[in-house]
């Protein structure tokens, strides 16, 4: 009996988890997996003149506010070469031929989240709609991306579900409660897994 619960309890401390990699995850990558607790700055904060205003760690890579090259740049980075990637097999890649080009969500997700920033900027990035298409797409096509980013980011959140808890606190002049979101999570080392 003994050597029986031995056995199961080892066993069962291999069972796939956010620390170790779940069956649906990329499997070469579990070794770059490492855990890792992160303060998020962001919170939103009501200023001087009665706006909100986001409080921003000024250590930290600015990924939001009005667009500018540094801002880009810090997205380039942050994404890679995603785009450059699927540029460079297009074509190459067929189902047929039991080829095919792959990410990690993660890097599919951010791709998205920077998709939806330039939408909200369309004025200073004029070809976002035409990005990935040789000739302008129509509405209906840019509107699909846009769903596209929105249903598969909402997925991405439920299925991660976290479940740091968030104060609200009431901010008497906008007569409202804002929530605290300057906590600590527990997270998957990102900077690992790129460098894998």
């Amino acid at each position: 009996l003994l050597g029986i619960s031995v056995f199961l309890q080892i066993r069962g401390s291999k069972k796939p988890s956010y620390e170790t990699g779940f069956d649906t995850d990329l499997e070469p990558a579990f070794p770059a997996i490492k855990m890792q607790k992160i303060q998020f700055p962001g919170n939103i904060i009501v200023n001087e003149t009665g706006g909100f205003e986001l409080v921003l760690d000024p250590d930290t890579p600015r990924y939001t506010g009005h667009p500018t090259r540094e801002l880009d740049a810090a997205w380039d980075r942050l994404v890679g070469k995603f785009k450059s990637e699927a540029d460079r097999i297009h074509g190459e890649v067929s189902v047929d031929g039991g080829q095919y080009f792959v990410v990690p969500h993660v890097r599919h997700s951010l791709h998205c989240v920077n998709y939806l920033r330039k939408v909200a900027y369309d004025k200073w990035y004029p070809t976002i709609r035409t990005e990935n298409k040789p000739t302008v797409p129509t509405f209906t096509q840019h509107v699909g991306k846009v769903d596209h980013c929105v249903e598969m980011l909402r997925q991405t959140v439920q299925c991660q579900s976290d479940l740091t808890p968030v104060p609200h606190i009431w901010s008497p002049e906008k007569e409202m409660y804002l929530a605290d979101t300057s906590l600590e999570h527990t997270c998957r080392d990102y900077d690992a897994i790129m460098e894998w």
